[in-house]
């Protein structure tokens, strides 16, 4: 709806602007307007052509339409304010006017600059016109070259339309095609000659230049584009062959892979070669006879011995390179080198140190890695030198081992030679300069027994421990003597003396040691023997133990009062029912009864019985117990004495101690 404003029908738009202060007349405007693009096309070829145009608004957001020739695009709704409209580049086509329907506009090259005004319908009209350009194709050949007036033919945008140049005479008949064409282009070929060069008259127009195939692609501008084709006769054939060959001096070289670089000539190239073969044919592409240069790469243990071939102009085993001759021709007539390779080698040895029991001169045998095969060598000498490969790995192995003989050490000199060698691996190394040695060490072994013998029945069940051969043994034996003796299974040990040791054992001592068989006994102590060990023969030791003995007294003591009175006491012992008799006048135990028991699970009962001689005063004799050696017995405890006449009684148990002791009763006057 509009709004009558000073006799003027106006928008509402209109009606703001007419309100609003001058200055806001230079504000960026607001809203949307409508805008149309058409295409006008005044010549050129049109059918199936469309032309792209980009919007970019004021508001940041761009459109996109295709618009075809004579017709025009949908309204497109553009943010009001400047615009740029862009038309994107069509091959043959340049524009060539503009209109635009809502005021001024800028044109720069495809981007034409407009301003979108709010709420109105407008219309950017834009006129292009075809552009065309032509093409011809032109054919130069060298003076001299006997092409000169020939005919060659070639073919446009893949078509198979031939169009035809003679050479340094006529150029094809033009062809027309719109201006920014890119066109494939292909001489046919002609038996004889090759394509020499292509060239453009126009800057840039040729692209993917293919001499081989005589193809390229050309850009046709305005004007004329011409395309020259330059042709040569065909070049004879400068290239030559030659084959590497490869042969061995020894075994040790068969079964490798030698690589070889060849250079000169034009050729640059690495070939592996096998032992015993020959490369394929090598192309040296410019051959005029040499040199062409042949090494061989390094690889050791091998070096090259010998370098041969009917053109081999000289050659160098040092620095393994040869120069060699190769002329242009075919393979039938290629040139042919051959290298030969030795093994560079290192020397070792094997030894055989004899150790106990092994008698010098013993031969043993051997088997070395790397077709060395067996070899024999007496104890305590070496084999002759051997050969392997330098920095190869060698191992040998002791083999056929005699029964009671053990290989007991292996070692490798110098030992930063040794790749891990071991009794079980026997002897790895790597054989470097100078000798390699390897050791083995044989110790013949025979078998040791150790046996433990009760001499009483509190030994029985203990258990005493042995150290024999750098080994610990523990036996416990059963019964009293060899029937309940217990003993070692058999122990490997190496033929020589042997120490056998029993550990101390507290309370016991060892009363016996006896070997088997006697001649084998060669020294011993109070706790060891040192026997003989024969090879394939067994030596038996038997320790018998038995436990300590300590003595036990039983005292009387009298007291001052009973010996006051010049009474004399007289004690009959019972010790675990055994009657003993005997005095003691004094609590000094000189006169007791002196019992001898074993040190350890002794328990005793004492009972003492008195009478006395003389005239008991004031009353009867009696007997309490009174002391013992508390570290030496055990189990006492005090007696309350026993009011009898003239027959006192006292009894005391106690366990005897690994010192013995000795237990006091004492008299008194009751």
């Amino acid at each position: 709806m509009g709004l009558v404003v000073a006799g003027l029908a106006l928008p509402i738009s209109g009606l703001a602007a007419a309100i609003l202060p001058s200055s806001s007349a230079h504000a960026t405007p607001t809203g949307t307007g409508t805008l149309e693009i058409c295409k006008n096309v005044t010549s050129g070829y049109v059918n199936g052509t469309t032309f792209n145009f980009t919007v970019a608004d004021s508001g940041g957001t761009s459109h996109s339409v295709n618009v075809a020739p004579n017709t025009c695009s949908k309204g497109i709704s553009v943010a009001a304010g400047s615009a740029t409209v862009t038309e994107a580049f069509q091959a043959g086509w340049r524009i060539s006017g503009v209109k635009y329907t809502s005021g001024s506009f800028t044109r720069t090259g495809n981007h034409i600059a407009i301003t979108v005004k709010a709420n109105v319908d407008q219309t950017l009209t834009v006129t292009n016109k075809g552009v065309r350009g032509f093409l011809k194709i032109c054919k130069t050949t060298p003076t001299g070259s006997g092409l000169a007036g020939e005919p060659f033919h070639f073919t446009e945008n893949n078509t198979s339309t031939l169009f035809t140049a003679w050479a340094n005479s006529a150029c094809s008949k033009e062809t027309g095609w719109p201006a920014g064409t890119r066109l494939p282009l292909a001489e046919v070929g002609t038996t004889g000659t090759v394509v020499d060069a292509i060239t453009a008259n126009t800057s840039g127009a040729l692209s993917n230049v293919n001499l081989g195939a005589g193809t390229a692609d050309v850009t046709i501008e305005p004007g004329v584009t011409v395309v020259t084709y330059d042709n040569i006769p065909t070049p004879l054939s400068t290239a030559g062959y030659l084959e590497v060959c490869k042969d061995a001096a020894d075994g040790y070289v068969w079964g490798n892979t030698f690589n070889f670089t060849v250079t000169g000539d034009g050729a640059n190239t690495t070939v592996p070669v096998a032992v015993g073969a020959c490369s394929q044919a090598i192309e040296i592409p410019n051959a005029n006879g040499g040199p062409v240069t042949v090494t061989e790469h390094e690889y050791a243990p091998f070096a090259v011995s010998k370098i041969s071939g009917p053109t081999v102009i000289s050659s160098n085993t040092v620095d393994a390179t040869a120069l060699v001759g190769v002329t242009a021709g075919n393979v039938s007539t290629e040139s042919i080198v051959t290298f030969t390779n030795k093994t560079v080698l290192g020397t070792f040895k094997v030894c055989k140190i004899a150790g106990p029991g092994i008698a010098a001169g013993t031969p043993y045998e051997f088997y070395v890695s790397g077709n060395q095969g067996d070899i024999w060598v007496p104890a305590g000498q070496c084999s002759s030198l051997q050969s392997a490969p330098l920095g190869s790995t060698v191992n040998v192995q002791e083999v056929g081992i005699p029964t009671n003989v053990q290989l007991t050490a292996v070692s490798v000199s110098p030992s930063s030679n040794d790749q891990g060698s071991s009794v079980a691996s026997g002897a790895n190394f790597v054989v470097g300069p100078g000798i390699t040695e390897a050791d083995f060490t044989n110790t013949a072994f025979g078998t040791l027994k150790i046996c433990k013998v009760a001499g009483d029945s509190t030994t029985v069940g203990r258990t005493f421990s042995f150290s024999a051969a750098g080994n610990s043994y523990s036996l416990t034996p059963s019964g009293v003597g060899l029937g309940g003796a217990a003993c070692t299974p058999l122990i490997s040990a190496p033929v020589g003396n042997v120490t056998v040791t029993e550990a101390a054992a507290a309370n016991f001592h060892i009363s016996n040691i006896s070997v088997l068989p006697t001649t084998a006994a060669v020294s011993g102590s109070a706790s060891s023997e040192t026997v003989a060990v024969s090879q394939g023969a067994t030596t038996e030791v038997q320790f018998t133990n038995d436990v300590n003995l300590v003595p036990v007294e039983l005292c009387l003591a009298n007291s001052a009062t009973l010996a006051t009175n010049g009474q004399t006491p007289l004690v009959q012992w019972y010790v675990n029912g055994y009657a003993l008799t005997g005095t003691d006048p004094s609590p000094s135990c000189t006169d007791g009864a002196l019992l001898q028991v074993p040190a350890v699970g002794t328990s005793m009962t004492a009972l003492a019985e008195i009478t006395s001689t003389g005239t008991p005063s004031p009353g009867n004799n009696r007997l309490l117990v009174v002391f013992g050696n508390s570290d030496q017995l055990s189990g006492l405890s005090p007696t309350s004495p026993y009011a009898g006449a003239n027959t006192p009684v006292a009894s005391q148990a106690f366990s005897v101690g690994p010192n013995g002791g000795n237990l006091t009763f004492t008299t008194t006057a009751g």
